[in-house]
């Protein structure tokens, strides 16, 4: 497993969580599991584009044990990299909306699938336009994303996006790449 911290921190109110997948052809499941007074809600995505599947993970963690309704997110497959994109919503009318592009490019290797895993913020003027006339009060890309890294097809990439430090409320993406089925 490959941990990564992106370096943002948001003050969210109650987190939550409901599904919204941007691509048509993506798959998603959403499933909730208790520990002690933490809850952990789990969205899967996963989208494939010229032989290559990304599955996300995006782990939601709730601390004081509250049922989440209000984050959505989804995975967009455009040729050689995938946009992902959530939006939360706190208790205040603020809408936060952000993103990052995940570029994979596989390596020659056929009998130990590996891939270039590159992080890019999204600099996509039109991204920042829709996310607002969708009603994104602040719309951004993830700053501090990890650097490029080799990933084989059973690792999983751990990045914190976003996290509020006075309740412990995060949002964790798991991303794993692989060859597509």
């Amino acid at each position: 497993m490959i941990t990564m911290k992106a370096k943002t921190t948001l003050f969210l109110g109650t987190l939550g969580f409901a599904l919204l997948t941007a691509n048509a052809g993506a798959q998603s499941a959403v499933s909730t599991e208790s520990t002690g007074d933490k809850k952990h809600v789990a969205m899967d995505m996963a989208a494939s584009v010229d032989g290559i599947e990304v599955k996300i993970t995006t782990l939601v963690v709730y601390p004081d044990g509250t049922e989440p309704d209000n984050v959505r997110g989804g995975i967009q497959a455009r040729s050689k990299f995938f946009r992902r994109t959530t939006e939360v919503r706190g208790t205040t009318p603020d809408v936060v909306c952000y993103g990052y592009d995940l570029g994979v490019e596989p390596l020659p290797d056929p009998d130990h699938p590996r891939f270039r895993v590159t992080f890019q913020p999204i600099s996509d003027d039109k991204w920042q336009r829709t996310e607002k006339s969708n009603g994104c009060t602040t719309v951004a890309s993830l700053p501090g994303l990890p650097a490029p890294q080799t990933v084989a097809k059973e690792d999983i990439i751990t990045l914190e996006i976003l996290s509020n430090p006075q309740t412990g409320a995060k949002i964790i993406d798991r991303i794993e790449v692989r060859p597509a089925k």
